[in-house]
């Protein structure tokens, strides 16, 4: 079962998802998907960057603010997180943009204890989602599939917070050309048309 979500509003036509496996299983071909394995186990990182993904994708995470610093968890499921209490923001910045973006969230204490409590995540796009920590059972989950590229994310918790579990994706080129195509009034018949009467 995935989070319970206090909110989410979008300025757009965007699906919101608050389970990892309805989100997982409308994820296109070709997802980026980060468990963050690679953070390296109570590390203090000015900036973290990824890429993977088909087309492929990158995204810089940071924590700015006096003291900044992405934190690598010291969990056996690694995670990331704040490193500094008042800078309770992390931003992601993704390149070129992401039209898929989902991931777990909750609030920690100190000792990376789960602790309850709201995480505010803001989308580009403008969908903004609030979303419940909770001290046990699942892990707060939170998906979006914009119709307009997210470039960046912010996430804002308490004075210590998580995130896991990343999942990013873009459409794959053939499904953007036919996407491109539905939105003409008649589709690809509109291109089979002029080409006939050009060759006529």
């Amino acid at each position: 079962m995935g989070a319970v979500v206090a909110g989410a509003m979008s300025a757009n036509a965007a699906l919101t998802f608050t389970s990892e496996a309805s989100f997982v299983a409308a994820l296109p071909a070709g997802y980026f998907y980060n468990n963050f394995s690679s953070v390296v186990s109570g590390s203090v990182n000015p900036s973290l960057l990824f890429s993977g993904g088909t087309p492929l994708m990158s995204y810089t995470l940071t924590s700015p603010g006096s003291n900044p610093g992405v934190w690598g968890t010291t969990l056996s499921d690694r995670a990331v997180g704040n490193n500094y209490a008042p800078n309770s923001l992390i931003t992601a910045s993704i390149s070129p943009g992401a039209y898929w973006v989902g991931a777990n969230f909750w609030n920690v204490d100190i000792n990376e204890n789960r602790v309850a409590g709201t995480v505010v995540i803001n989308f580009s796009d403008g969908t903004v989602a609030n979303v419940t920590s909770t001290t046990t059972g699942a892990l707060g989950f939170f998906g979006v599939h914009s119709d307009v590229p997210i470039t960046s994310f912010t996430v804002q918790g308490g004075q210590f917070f998580s995130m896991d579990n990343l999942y990013t994706a873009v459409p794959e080129p053939t499904t953007m050309i036919a996407g491109a195509l539905l939105l003409l009034p008649f589709g690809a018949s509109t291109f089979r048309f002029f080409r006939k009467n050009r060759t006529a």
